[in-house]
């Protein structure tokens, strides 16, 4: 490291210990991002962290469902994914066992994670959050009515002080964890692991406008042409299937071919990315100071973009609690926003565990794949119900 990028991370450093602020919100994903937005928005002074430097990839399937773009709206970003390039989707079209069904989709659009993330950071940083990527973040102790939070980039590191702290670290994520303060995360038997990768060139079959997906007895390798033409690639994979081969591209090789789907080429070389299991549930969805949202408040295998939808409206609907809080903590508001959490996501959850739960049972899944070849309109519940955003006060939120 040179002096200069020395002196400019110590000036980050003291940038972020220089003040006392009202909330620090870690990890600057969908949910993240959002919940700075809204925090920002109440004229609060907001420190928005992520330990990568942005712009940045994730593994995630790239979908803006129906709920995604509604929760939008309602807090005044109606025209981000348009605005970016979001591609709109007006149809799955699924795979399975030598067989395919075309369903209808309603309002939903593919847009990059790289795009998608950058585009809600800025807008944060527009209603007046700050910033700072390629810092990570370890929570600290409670005390004299703040929340320590330890902070290093690179080689410097500090202590930032916030009345209130959100840990949006994602599937898997640690921030909470790791102070030994909480119950330990659950994870669900044999859940799926999550992999990711982008094509710049694909088989003719994965046509723009649609959700391509394709089922088999290991899993499901979902893909989307996204706003530059790439092809986005996500799957969620048994961990037998992925522990049986040399690689995830020949674990996702298999499912295709099972499914009787187009192969991919093999231009991803070694760019596939993976994630921690999916299923699984924290111990707590925070501590004293604490909230947890988004991925790391608890995540199902999604389909057709419902992960996105589940943390934007989450985000937004934990901002009054954040700004309780920040006024005067009591331990009434955690539990709250547990409550909350079990109504709102929670429940909105439990279709996409009915969808994991059939097709984890080849026999039970390749039935009702040939009941949709002859009656497409029995999917429409699934689709309706998964695309929609839960039932959360957003408007009251803004």
């Amino acid at each position: 490291m040179s002096r200069s990028d020395e002196a400019r991370d110590r000036a980050r450093i003291r940038e972020l210990e220089g003040r006392a602020w009202d909330v620090a919100v870690v990890g600057a994903g969908p949910a993240g991002a959002l919940a700075a937005l809204g925090l920002a928005r109440r004229s609060l002074s907001v420190v928005l962290l992520d330990r990568q430097a942005f712009p940045r990839r994730k593994v995630c399937g790239a979908c803006l469902s129906r709920g995604s773009l509604d929760v939008l709206s309602r807090v005044g970003l109606g025209a981000l994914a348009r605005d970016h390039g979001a591609v709109p989707l007006d149809r799955l079209e699924l795979k399975a066992w030598g067989r395919t069904v075309e369903l209808p989709l309603s309002r939903s659009s593919a847009l990059s994670r790289t795009a998608f993330d950058a585009a809600l950071v800025a807008e944060a940083l527009r209603a007046g959050a700050s910033f700072h990527d390629g810092t990570h973040a370890e929570l600290g102790p409670a005390r004299s009515g703040v929340r320590e939070v330890a902070v290093r980039r690179r080689g410097c590191s500090g202590v930032l002080q916030a009345r209130v702290v959100v840990a949006a670290d994602g599937v898997g994520g640690s921030f909470l964890g790791a102070s030994h303060a909480t119950p330990s995360e659950r994870v669900a038997p044999g859940s799926r692991i999550g992999l990711g990768a982008v094509f710049e060139a694909a088989p003719s079959e994965h046509r723009s406008g649609a959700i391509h997906m394709a089922v088999g007895s290991g899993g499901y390798v979902g893909s989307v042409r996204l706003e530059d033409g790439r092809l986005n690639v996500a799957a969620a994979l048994d961990p037998a299937l992925l522990r049986r081969v040399r690689s995830p591209g020949e674990a996702v090789a298999q499912v295709l071919a099972e499914a009787g789907a187009a192969p991919l080429p093999d231009s991803a070389g070694n760019a596939w990315r993976g994630t921690p299991p999916l299923t699984r549930r924290p111990g707590a969805l925070g501590a004293e100071r604490v909230f947890v949202v988004g991925d790391a408040a608890g995540y199902v295998e999604p389909f057709t973009g419902e992960g996105i939808c589940w943390a934007l409206a989450s985000a937004w609907a934990l901002t009054p609690f954040v700004a309780r809080a920040v006024e005067g903590w009591t331990p009434d508001l955690l539990r709250d926003w547990e409550s909350w959490h079990a109504r709102g996501i929670g429940r909105a959850q439990l279709l996409c565990r009915g969808v994991a739960w059939v097709l984890r049972r080849p026999v039970l899944a390749r039935s009702t794949v040939r009941v949709l070849r002859h009656i497409p309109r029995v999917a429409d519940p699934f689709l309706r119900g998964a695309s929609a955003p839960p039932s959360l006060p957003l408007a009251s939120s803004a």
